[in-house]
């Protein structure tokens, strides 16, 4: 197989993982999440190789402009989908510190509702002599 199939293969599995990504985020499947990134992270190793080749095999088109590169569309899309998967997943963080924020509220409200109504507790000590 050659560089640019090579390639096209990889990138496409890139696309299917942040396809898959995306829906992980979106059910909250942290653990499947961190498999899919172990698997990106695998697949990014055998980008560079593939691209290590490529540009072996292609002295002059790692020197044209990134418009005029085979991949630019492909990669441009990928951009795209982990620009999305990243604002999902800002979403969902954000989502979790408002909550952790009501919560800790919540516990003040109590704490201080408690104290309203319970009178102070004299600390009793006992002797064991």
């Amino acid at each position: 197989m050659d560089a640019r199939q090579q390639i096209a293969d990889l990138l496409q599995q890139w696309r299917e993982l942040s396809q898959a990504e995306f829906k992980a985020i979106q059910a909250g499947d942290w653990a499947n999440l961190k498999t899919l990134q172990a698997a990106k992270e695998t697949l990014q190793h055998g980008l560079t190789a593939a691209r290590e080749t490529w540009n072996a095999e292609n002295p002059t088109l790692s020197l044209s402009p990134l418009s005029e590169h085979p991949f630019a569309d492909v990669v441009s899309s990928l951009v795209a989908l982990e620009t999305r998967n990243e604002q999902l997943l800002e979403a969902r963080r954000q989502k979790v510190r408002d909550r952790q924020l009501l919560l800790k509220q919540a516990r003040g409200n109590i704490r201080r509702v408690r104290h309203s109504y319970a009178g102070y507790a004299e600390a009793k000590w006992n002797s064991y002599s």
